[in-house]
């Protein structure tokens, strides 16, 4: 028993000797590397860097393009968001289930493929471009571009956490409160305004939130519909941070960012503890869909419902048709069963260039999803059985850091803490290295990780673990023969959801990918430039195919084996 003891001593302080170690070099001192590059010379303080960016017209314009994107995203994503979650979940509509899984596709598609979706429909060679220079000669085939485009985008890809969020909040309205007020005599719309959307205030107020956190921070729909003359702060970092006299503005602009992140994080974690649910039964009824008794409004509902289904399907579909048109067809758009060909996915899936990026994501993606959740498994439970509250306290906000920056942010820290050889890196730098992105896409996992599997620790039962003390079992034995066993489907569910997160990452990989070696997220950006080899955009259309199905594979899992579980822990956040 002593001999055990020891060992367990000796594998709790190399743990917590590595747990230091990676806090600091992975959180921490990128974090202080942008600082120090942006406000500090060798001179001690320098603010020149903020004269640089006050007098930049340019920095000073992403910077306005970036909250006038964020302030009207927020206003048009949370009305569509609501109107699609009451047309599929509260109001009484033909179909709709079957527009619940067409407006769900945005999931499927995420942020880069979904770009990639609609410039085949609206961009350059579009099909819709091509039909209206047709009918309208002289009609710009560049008017897909812009803030308008950029905002039409970023409104319909945004709107998915509408259906993942807000849908759960209307189904668990209380019927009775909807029956009462029916009875009084109030107007179905009234209902609705009046006694429905008030119980859900507090979610909507964390949509608003979230939704003006990501038009602040928007990446890819800037740089790949916004055209030359709408820039936002996150492109506008890249381009500077690849300028060697401009990198510290970039760091500043990043900084800036991640100050505004902090921000709306403290409204959004304020709003939650203020958070208060109208309830006024002990047991509640589950609602049933309300019926719209205007013919007129129940018409022209349906038909705005059928129409935004529409816009969703046009970029999923384009996506489908091109991946199976040949490159010479796709290039001028010319759909017919004569151009229909699997040469594309022959091209892609036994040729080594085509290939390797999907590869390359996959194992990336997997590699960073497992271990942020094996590490956080660990830490976890470090925290659950800790005696000393402000260390344990300091472990658990430690790895919520890269909740409260910005991954731009992260991505330069790297960059300017190891740009060069170190001893923190045991005389390695991450230029050229294959391992950086990994790494930064572990750590940006590791919060939400450390979220979920802190709250299910709450969800085994304590005497299980008394009765394996009893039986003479060790900590060690007892964590890996009855915890982690309880806890597996969780896990899973928690590796594929952060597995579908990171797969067609571009905000960290264009930062730090290896150009030999590029992922996913960088070859969808760079095949989706209209002007790109023949080739280049059915090369796109099968690398959408193809992450989409994994996605929706890695979703079926999450469904299937795991769901219910992670539902219930979030229950206890």
């Amino acid at each position: 028993m002593k001999a055990s003891n020891k060992i367990q001593k000796f594998l709790t302080a190399l743990l917590i000797i590595f747990l230091i170690y990676f806090i600091f070099m992975a959180i921490i001192n990128p974090i202080t590397a942008v600082i120090s590059e942006s406000l500090w010379s060798k001179n001690g303080l320098n603010l020149n860097s903020i004269y640089k960016v006050l007098n930049s017209n340019r920095a000073m314009n992403a910077i306005k393009n970036s909250f006038v994107l964020a302030i009207t995203l927020t206003i048009t994503c949370n009305v569509l968001g609501l109107f699609m979650v009451l047309v599929t979940e509260y109001f009484e509509i033909k179909g709709a289930k079957f527009l619940r899984l067409g407006y769900l596709t945005s999931l499927l598609m995420g942020g880069l493929v979904m770009n990639f979706g609609y410039l085949l429909v609206y961009g350059k060679n579009g099909f819709i471009t091509k039909l209206l220079v047709q009918l309208i000669p002289n009609w710009d085939s560049y008017w897909f571009e812009g803030y308008g485009a950029v905002l039409f985008v970023m409104t319909l890809g945004c709107t998915h956490i509408h259906m993942l969020f807000l849908r759960n909040a209307i189904r668990s309205i209380d019927f009775n409160l909807l029956e009462a007020a029916k009875i009084l005599g109030s107007h179905p719309i009234q209902i609705l305004f009046k006694v429905a959307l008030p119980t859900i205030l507090p979610v909507l107020l964390t949509l608003l939130i979230m939704t003006f956190q990501t038009g602040l921070g928007a990446f890819s729909a800037p740089v790949m519909i916004g055209g030359k003359d709408f820039q936002t702060i996150s492109p506008l970092i890249l381009t500077f941070a690849n300028r060697p006299r401009s990198r510290e503005i970039a760091a500043l602009m990043s900084i800036f960012l991640g100050i505004c992140q902090l921000i709306l994080l403290y409204f959004l974690t304020r709003n939650e503890h203020k958070s208060q649910f109208l309830s006024v039964s002990k047991t509640k009824a589950k609602i049933q869909k309300q019926k719209i008794t205007s013919p007129l409004l129940n018409t022209g509902i349906h038909f705005l419902a059928y129409l935004l289904l529409l816009l969703f399907l046009l970029p999923f579909i384009a996506i489908i048709l091109s991946s199976f048109t040949k490159a010479e067809a796709l290039r001028h758009f010319t759909l017919s069963f004569q151009q229909f060909t699997l040469q594309n996915y022959v091209n892609v899936l036994t040729n080594i260039k085509g290939y390797r990026p999907i590869l390359t994501s996959i194992i990336y993606s997997a590699l960073a999803a497992f271990s942020a959740v094996s590490l956080m498994t660990i830490v976890g439970r470090i925290i659950q059985n800790s005696s000393r509250k402000f260390w344990s306290f300091l472990l658990e906000y430690s790895f919520y850091i890269p909740w409260l920056i910005p991954s731009l942010l992260l991505a330069l820290g790297y960059l300017f803490a190891y740009d060069s050889p170190t001893k923190l890196l045991f005389g390695h730098s991450v230029i050229g290295s294959w391992w950086i992105l990994p790494l930064a896409y572990m750590v940006v996992s590791l919060p939400n990780s450390l979220r979920y599997i802190k709250a299910s620790y709450y969800g085994v039962d304590n005497q299980l673990e008394d009765a394996s003390k009893m039986l003479g079992a060790s900590k060690i034995q007892t964590f890996t023969k009855i915890i982690i066993p309880i806890l597996i489907p969780t896990l899973l569910a928690l590796i594929a959801i952060q597995f579908n997160s990171l797969i067609d990452d571009y905000d960290l990989s264009v930062f730090l990918y290896r150009s030999s070696n590029p992922p996913l997220g960088i070859e969808i950006r760079k095949n989706a430039n209209p002007d790109m080899n023949i080739n280049a955009q059915a090369i796109n259309a099968v690398y959408s195919v193809i992450l989409m199905f994994i996605k929706g594979l890695a979703l079926y899992c999450v469904y299937n084996s795991g769901s219910q579980q992670l539902n219930q822990k979030a229950g206890h956040l």
